[in-house]
């Protein structure tokens, strides 16, 4: 017995370990009181992988840089290259390929792991990432800059006056995806369903689509099903008739897109209730109304999904520091009297997923922006502090 506990007891300060060593990352995996990160660790690597785990970063390394820092230790590179392939299998870890060499590097929990767990999650893991995702991570979340997500505007918004560029142009994008493509459940409405909250919006549970690294991997690790080019911008199609909000990670070449809604989606139920002077996602469009033509049907304010539009006076008003540049309200518009706009401070994404972690972890170094990220997280904390306290009393 005395020895068992032993043995926990060094376990425990294993991932404890790799827990710090995450939290250094880009993204980071902050510690909670009750110790859910630990239980989350413990589901995802053995006492072993985690010792490796800890050998890798944000940046992309070779299997022969893994195994020089971590020292063989009586281990193989043979044995690394297996444990590496089922870490990457079970969607723990990373993979990127560079001239059909595969790199390793540490997945965010999200957006990352977490999305590659929906196949095989257990109710004791959905339950912690739940208890999580509700607490130290979504602030480690936010303090991110730049955002790791963005938002691009449907095509059927787009029109020749809007001028999108091809980072923003969601079938340009499919179309110059080097693939493979994947398509996969949503985690959100997964979870969302589990706790009896059943999405409103679409009966497709396949509403995340992978591409690139992050499609072979999705494929491999069995929580994303091959899709052919034409499949992909067909699903994306059925997003746009369905009104969901397109969401792709905040980079030129794009490896995830997701087709999203305010009833089951994390990131837009953490949206429409942030205060504007909190950043959230990256947009760089905006809707504008034409008055003259408004009838005031309320199609435009039905669709939204984050409330930022309100009919007042028989005619659509937008709240601009809440619209999303979706572009789901001007196509669904009977008079075209909705229009989606650039803004003038446009903000181009980083090219890949590596440019952005390391612009991430500048940023983090950058004592100017790290304060103002801080002071946003202060602000948005006593947002929810005063809700909470609101709420008590009206339930009085």
């Amino acid at each position: 017995m005395e020895e068992f506990r032993q043995m926990q007891n060094m376990n425990d300060g294993i991932y404890r370990a790799l827990q710090k060593h995450l939290n250094k990352q880009a993204v980071g995996f902050p510690a909670e009181k009750s110790g859910v990160e630990i239980r989350i660790l413990k589901q995802l690597f053995t006492p072993e992988e985690a010792r490796l785990v800890m050998h890798l970063t944000y940046k992309p390394a070779t299997l022969e840089n893994i195994c020089s820092s971590a020292g063989t230790g009586g281990i193989s590179p043979a044995d690394v290259r297996i444990m590496l392939t089922n870490m990457r299998k079970k969607g723990a870890i990373g993979v990127v390929q560079k001239e059909e060499v595969p790199y390793y590097c540490v997945f965010p929990f999200a957006v990352g792991i977490l999305e590659q767990q929906v196949r095989n999650a257990t109710p004791e893991f959905t339950q912690d990432v739940g208890e999580y995702m509700g607490g130290a991570f979504s602030m480690s979340l936010l303090s991110v800059n730049p955002p790791q997500l963005r938002f691009i505007p449907v095509s059927k918004s787009i029109s020749v006056e809007t001028r999108t560029n091809t980072y923003d142009n969601v079938k340009e994008l499919i179309k110059n995806s080097p693939g493979p493509f994947a398509l996969g459940e949503c985690g959100c409405k997964k979870i969302a369903a589990i706790q009896g909250y059943p999405c409103r919006m679409s009966s497709r549970l396949e509403l995340c689509l992978a591409m690139g690294d992050a499609g072979r991997s999705s494929i491999e690790s069995g929580n994303g099903r091959a899709i052919t080019r034409e499949e992909a911008l067909e699903h994306i199609s059925m997003s746009e008739e369905e009104g969901l909000v397109l969401q792709t990670t905040n980079t030129q070449n794009i490896e995830y897109l997701c087709s999203c809604c305010k009833c089951c989606c994390g990131a837009l139920k953490v949206q429409h209730i942030l205060p504007p002077k909190v950043v959230g996602n990256v947009t760089n469009y905006y809707v504008s109304v034409n008055s003259s033509s408004c009838v005031g049907c309320g199609l435009c304010a039905k669709k939204c999904q984050v409330d930022a539009i309100r009919i007042k006076d028989k005619k659509a008003v937008v709240d601009l520091s809440r619209c999303l540049g979706c572009g789901n309200c001007v196509a669904a518009c009977k008079v075209s009297a909705l229009t989606l706009l650039k803004k003038k401070n446009e903000r181009k994404p980083p090219k890949d997923m590596e440019t952005l972690y390391s612009t991430i972890v500048a940023n983090k170094r950058n004592l100017k922006i790290r304060i103002k990220y801080v002071g946003n997280l202060i602000y948005l904390g006593g947002y929810f502090g005063l809700r909470f306290i609101q709420g008590l009393f009206s339930k009085k």
